[in-house]
């Protein structure tokens, strides 16, 4: 709040700007899982949906965020086989359940999609 002010638009900023900042990343998730195509309709689909620009606005767009960038760098991984991207993924996972107490239960699904695949 020291950064943007001491009121509802100081308060709020930083959700707006995390949401913003998922749209490159689903982007580039969309480019690693197809093309250059499929991440651009992605993105402009993402822009113009009313749930993620009400969420953007009023409460924390963190954990759709972490997810994609998640989803992104463990596909990068699996594709290229270098290290970092596993470890990349592994630091958004393990950050996963600190910004959505929801996501606990990706610790379940998770092994059981690579068990499943």
């Amino acid at each position: 709040m020291r950064l943007f002010g001491q009121d509802l638009y100081g308060l709020f900023l930083g959700s707006v700007l995390i949401g913003a900042a998922t749209i490159p990343a689903v982007f580039w998730l969309g480019r690693e899982l197809a093309d250059r195509r499929v991440g651009l309709l992605a993105a402009a689909l993402l822009t113009i949906s009313y749930t993620h620009n009400h969420l953007s606005r009023s409460s924390s767009p963190a954990p759709l965020l972490i997810v994609t960038l998640f989803c992104a760098c463990l596909w990068r991984g699996l594709r290229t086989g270098r290290g970092v991207w596993f470890a990349l993924a592994g630091i958004l996972f393990g950050l996963s359940p600190l910004v959505y107490y929801g996501a606990r239960v990706t610790f379940v699904i998770l092994p059981l999609l690579f068990l499943w695949c």
